[in-house]
């Protein structure tokens, strides 16, 4: 699994990108166990953003998220997110224009 971050005509907008894991997030086999936050500051000096983070394997009952978020407003800045599961777009988020954000998450057992 990979979340991919893009994002155009950023320039003196700013903003963030945070992508949250839970395994066993429903807590049947346990507590759920949150992995390391991943967390990509977007300053306002950039104008193009295009990462992608592998996640690794994920088993059912697992949980991805991703949030994405503008610091500043413009007319044309967008800043998405693609959960992607074997290369395929499963989920996707997206802020247009600025100062909000949007988040969108997989549960694995949906897959």
């Amino acid at each position: 699994m990979h979340v991919q971050i893009t994002g155009s005509k950023m320039a003196g907008v700013g903003g963030s990108a945070v992508v949250l894991s839970t395994r066993d997030y429903a807590g049947t086999k346990g507590a759920p166990v949150e992995d390391r936050p991943i967390l990509r500051i977007i300053s306002a000096t950039e104008t193009t953003i295009n990462e992608r983070f592998a996640l690794g394997k994920f088993a059912a009952g697992d949980r991805i998220r991703a949030r994405v978020e503008m610091s500043g407003y413009g007319p044309e800045p967008v800043l998405r997110a693609d959960i992607l599961v074997n290369g395929v777009v499963k989920k996707s988020c997206f802020v247009k224009g600025g100062g909000v954000f949007s988040e969108c998450e997989v549960l694995t057992d949906t897959l």
